[in-house]
C-alpha cells in the first residue's frame, strides 16, 4: 500500500513533469502564434497584389479562425494535464481519438478525471466499489514500487479489456464505475483505441 511519503514523492515528480510539459505546450503555442501571424501577413500582402481585398478579409477570417480554435484546444488540454496528470501529447492523442468516435472533448476530460480520482480511492481505500472493479477487471492502479501509474496507462488498459467485454450492461457499468456517470459516452473511443493499439 503506498504510503503518504511515497504519494507525495509522486506527486511532487508529476508536478515537475507537469512544469515540464507546461513549458513545452506554451513555447510550441508561442511559436505557433508567431508563426501564424507571419504566414497571415504573407498571405495579406499575396493577395494584395492580386487584387482581391474581398477574398484577402475572407481567407485571413478562416485561417485566424483556425489559429483560435488551435490555440483554444492547447488550452483546453492543458487545463486537463493540470487536472489529471497526463501529458499533453497524449492528451492530443485522446482528443482524436475521441473526435474519431464522435465523443466530445468535455466528456473525455470529465472521464478520465473520474478515473485518476477512482485509481487514488482504490489506493487509499482498498475496500472502495472502484478498488473491487480494478481488482476483478485484473488492473492495478499502482505500478511495481507501489506508486499510482500514470492515469494514460491505466486508460489504455481499460479499454484492453473492454475488447473482452460484450457491449451491454455490464460494460456500461464498468464505464461508470471507473469513469464517472457519463462513462458509457466513451465506450465507442475504448473501443477504437484498444483496436488501434491490437
Amino acid at each position: 500500500m503506498a504510503t503518504i511519503g511515497a504519494l507525495v514523492s509522486e506527486l511532487s515528480a508529476n508536478t515537475a513533469s507537469f512544469k515540464k510539459d507546461l513549458g513545452k505546450a506554451v513555447n510550441y503555442l508561442h511559436s505557433f502564434e508567431a508563426l501564424t501571424n507571419k504566414t497571415l501577413a504573407m498571405i495579406n500582402r499575396g493577395f494584395s497584389r492580386l487584387g482581391g481585398p474581398l477574398l484577402t478579409v475572407f481567407s485571413t477570417a478562416a485561417i485566424a479562425g483556425f489559429a483560435k480554435s488551435v490555440l483554444d484546444t492547447g488550452d483546453q488540454l492543458s487545463k486537463l494535464n493540470q487536472r489529471t496528470g497526463i501529458s499533453v501529447e497524449k492528451l492530443s492523442e485522446f482528443a482524436y481519438g475521441a473526435k474519431l468516435a464522435n465523443v466530445s472533448t468535455q466528456d473525455m476530460a470529465t472521464g478520465l478525471q473520474k478515473l485518476a480520482q477512482h485509481m487514488a480511492e482504490a489506493v487509499s481505500n482498498r475496500g472502495s466499489q472502484a478498488a473491487e472493479v480494478f481488482q476483478t477487471l485484473g488492473i492495478s492502479a499502482t505500478d511495481a514500487n507501489g506508486r499510482l501509474k500514470d492515469t494514460s496507462k491505466v486508460f489504455e488498459e481499460l479499454s484492453a479489456k473492454f475488447t473482452d467485454t460484450a457491449d451491454g450492461a455490464e460494460k456500461v457499468a464498468i464505464a461508470r464505475a471507473l469513469l464517472g456517470k457519463t462513462g458509457d459516452s466513451l465506450i465507442p473511443m475504448m473501443n477504437q483505441l484498444a483496436q488501434t493499439s491490437a
